[in-house]
């Protein structure tokens, strides 16, 4: 299973939403939730979220303008390749 974090303007939390949960999800963690039913699951951070919030959600998107990239693009290729990692796990 690959869990999104939310937005929610949490930029700080990232893939930590997963395993501590928010206020506006719900009341279980969906790491403890998924795993208790027998699940593999895996969250990464998006970009600007997390351990990669390391600038602004405008100057990110800027940046990767210029290089001719478009966030929300590099965000779902990221998530691309987190499917291919689960793919190789027995």
């Amino acid at each position: 299973m690959l869990f999104d974090h939310s937005h929610g303007g949490g930029y700080k939390i990232g893939k930590q939403e997963f395993i501590e949960g928010r206020s506006y999800l719900q009341p279980t963690p969906y790491a403890k939730e998924l795993t208790d039913l027998g699940y593999v699951a895996l969250c990464i951070d998006s970009w600007i979220f997390g351990e990669r919030s390391h600038t602004t959600e405008a100057d990110m998107f800027k940046a990767m303008l210029w290089r001719g990239q478009v966030l929300w693009g590099m965000m779902v290729y990221d998530h691309l390749r987190a499917l291919d990692y689960l793919l190789t796990r027995p």
